[in-house]
């Protein structure tokens, strides 16, 4: 696994060592026990599933609200909803799911899977060349619908961008967070092909775009987000973590037949912020599938998430601290905090002021990213030479990242050190000294 963290905050996995790196970070360095050499077991894939956590160093634990705010979501003074999946719901409340009991439960292969038959989907899919861009393009691209669930007309939309050599490489999967926010998002101001340029019209080439190391499928997801959608209008009301990892696999699993060639190939799921949710319960529902059916039906092979959305009191009280050991917040607001906050799901009067004190103090910054300036622009990426860019922590079975100067959505502020980053992780290995 990887997991991808804010330099100045608490290391969550674990107190692993830290150490610098090059362009980006060194995987080498002090052992935890102090001594030379490797990493515990940080170099190759893990013995199961490999992951991985990503964090930017400019932005604080993940706090709700929608991925591309150009401002922070409201993360104070809100204690977490817990669904009966053992989720944590959002700010976007959403209900129980009542339409899991619709729709074939895909972690349980009692029930079979919604299936339909895919022959020439593929072909009607095809993307000749999107709106505004930039000359043609050297790999090709399908958009469409895969439906979910034929009976109340569910469907997830995609955008498939293949990587030039698609036949050797990995197949990758990329689900934005929120919830509710577009995984188009994604692939137009981070990771995809192509960035939207400041007059929204036309298109320019990311040449960062991980589309260079794997196939990347951008999924919306659930229904109802972007184009993603439902006949039956309370679908939207009624879904949730469990509900979306069953409809994200009946999808991958029509997808597959829609593109029979990728059947076996290495997958990863990757992805930011609310994923954080949506990546481990679509994994798990993977491996709990394939294991049942007694055949590797999708070939994971690890997961990525970058600023995971976990959980709602440990993102709040980490966020505080964040603010604190940035000089954001005052000495005594900070222990206002400390004083009157349990961060066990139940937020008192005392606690909400010293909370919304705390978000006051903070000002005019995008906690997003706390040093970009307002007035920074997506498709203009910043490029490095040799220098640090981070740093890294090597376990067994998971690397834990830091890149330097980076924000919530890492790709997008750093998109040179991302792709270095991405790209060691398909290989199972820590980033380059």
């Amino acid at each position: 696994m990887y997991l991808l963290r804010t330099e100045g905050e608490k290391n969550r996995a674990g107190e692993g060592t830290r150490g610098s790196a090059g362009e980006l970070p060194v995987a080498h360095g002090r052992a935890a026990g102090g001594g030379a050499g490797e990493l515990p077991a940080a170099r190759g894939r893990a013995r199961a599933v490999q992951g991985a956590l990503l964090r930017g160093n400019g932005a604080p634990g993940r706090s709700g609200g929608s991925d591309h705010a150009g401002s922070a979501g409201r993360w104070e003074a809100s204690s977490a909803q817990r669904d009966e999946d053992g989720g944590t719901r959002s700010r976007m409340e959403m209900q129980h799911d009542q339409i899991d009991i619709e729709i074939p439960v895909s972690w349980s292969m009692d029930h079979p899977i919604y299936g339909s038959p895919q022959d020439g989907l593929k072909k009607e899919d095809k993307v000749s060349e999107l709106p505004g861009q930039p000359g043609k393009a050297v790999f090709d691209q399908y958009a469409g619908y895969v439906t979910v669930d034929a009976a109340s007309g569910k469907a997830l939309f995609y955008y498939f961008a293949e990587a030039a050599e698609a036949p050797t490489k990995p197949l990758v999967l990329w689900l934005n967070g929120g919830p509710g926010c577009s995984s188009l998002g994604g692939a137009m101001l981070e990771i995809g092909p192509f960035y939207v340029n400041q007059d929204n019209k036309t298109l320019s080439t990311n040449k960062y775009a991980w589309n260079n190391e794997a196939n990347m499928l951008f999924l919306e997801s659930p229904a109802g987000v972007g184009f993603s959608y439902s006949n039956r209008t309370s679908d939207y009301n009624n879904t949730g973590d469990r509900s979306t990892a069953a409809d994200a696999y009946t999808f991958l699993i029509n997808w597959l037949e829609r593109f029979p060639e990728y059947k076996g190939h290495d997958f990863f799921i990757t992805g930011e912020s609310y994923s954080g949710h949506y990546i481990p319960q679509l994994a798990n529902t993977i491996l709990s599938n394939n294991k049942k059916m007694n055949t590797t039906t999708i070939n994971l092979k690890g997961v990525a998430i970058g600023n995971a959305y976990l959980d709602d009191d440990t993102n709040t009280r980490a966020t505080i601290e964040y603010f604190w050991t940035h000089a954001m917040i005052s000495k005594e607001t900070h222990q206002a905090v400390q004083e009157h906050c349990s961060f066990n799901g139940t937020y008192t009067g005392p606690c909400k002021a010293a909370i919304e004190e705390a978000n006051t103090e903070k000002g005019l910054i995008d906690q997003y990213n706390i040093y970009a300036s307002f007035c920074w622009n997506a498709s203009d990426p910043q490029q490095h030479a040799a220098s640090v860019g981070g740093y890294v922590v090597g376990y067994d079975g998971l690397v834990f990242a830091t890149v330097r100067g980076a924000g919530h959505m890492v790709p997008t502020y750093q998109p040179q050190r991302a792709l270095t980053l991405f790209s060691s992780f398909l290989q199972g290995k820590l980033p380059p000294e």
